[in-house]
C-alpha cells in the first residue's frame, strides 16, 4: 500500500501572505508620497481655474516642502561623511 508522505512544513498562504505584507510595509512611504503630489497637483490645477493668485498658495507650500526636504537630505549625508580633524 502507498502511504504518501506529509510536508515537511506546513501547506497554505501563511508564507505569501507575509511577504506580501512586507513588501506593502516597504512601499507605503513611496506610494504615499506619489499619492500626495498627485494630489498637491490636482489641487494646484482647480486653483487656478479658481483664481491664478490663488494658485501660489499650493505651489508655494510645494516648495518649501522640497526645500525641507533637501535640506534634511544634505543634513543626512553631512553625518555619514567623516570629518576631517587634519586641519
Amino acid at each position: 500500500m502507498y502511504y504518501p508522505q506529509e510536508p515537511k512544513e506546513p501547506s497554505g498562504c501563511m508564507q505569501t501572505l507575509i511577504i506580501t505584507r512586507v513588501i506593502f510595509g516597504m512601499l507605503a512611504l513611496p506610494m504615499a508620497i506619489i499619492g500626495g503630489a498627485m494630489a498637491a497637483l490636482v489641487i494646484t490645477f482647480y486653483t487656478f481655474t479658481v483664481s491664478p493668485p490663488l494658485a501660489l498658495i499650493p505651489l508655494a507650500i510645494s516648495v518649501l516642502a522640497v526645500l525641507a526636504f533637501a535640506r534634511w537630505e544634505q543634513r543626512r549625508i553631512q553625518r555619514e561623511i567623516p570629518k576631517d580633524d587634519e586641519r
